[in-house]
């Protein structure tokens, strides 16, 4: 049963690798945003903070984030007020759906994170904003 739930897990990281480029010396300073902040989830997925790492210090020394956003990106935490593009940062580009709102007040967008390892996460914004978070 372990063995086939590491062989799994395995195969999943492998295919995931495949699709996001890790960040190296090489080509982490050409990589888009979108790119470095998957890396970031799957090198750490992946078991290689290394690549992590070096992924989130580019990310940083770009310098489109706050320091408070940054900080909920290394804990992969989306708290309200951050930007979307943070929050997406944070919690990967792999989301199921983005559903849009529009209202005389402007666009909300609902981003829809599931998974078939935990449970269905959410996070709201509003004009490029969070404004809120279900987990």
């Amino acid at each position: 049963m372990k063995t086939t739930i590491f062989a799994a897990l395995m195969g999943a990281g492998a295919f995931l690798a495949g699709c996001v480029p890790i960040a190296t010396e090489k080509n982490v300073g050409t990589m888009p945003m979108a790119d470095l902040c998957t890396s970031v989830i799957v090198a750490s997925n992946l078991g290689n903070p290394g690549g992590a790492a070096l992924a989130l210090a580019e990310v940083e020394r770009r310098g489109q984030f706050t320091a408070a956003e940054m900080r909920a990106i290394r804990t992969n935490s989306v708290v309200p007020g951050m930007s979307e593009a943070a929050a997406v940062c944070a919690w990967g580009n792999a989301y199921d759906t983005v559903n849009l709102t529009s209202t005389a007040r402007g666009t909300s967008k609902q981003f829809v994170y599931s998974s078939d390892y935990s449970k269905t996460r959410y996070f709201y914004t509003e004009n490029g904003r969070v404004t809120a978070v279900q987990m």
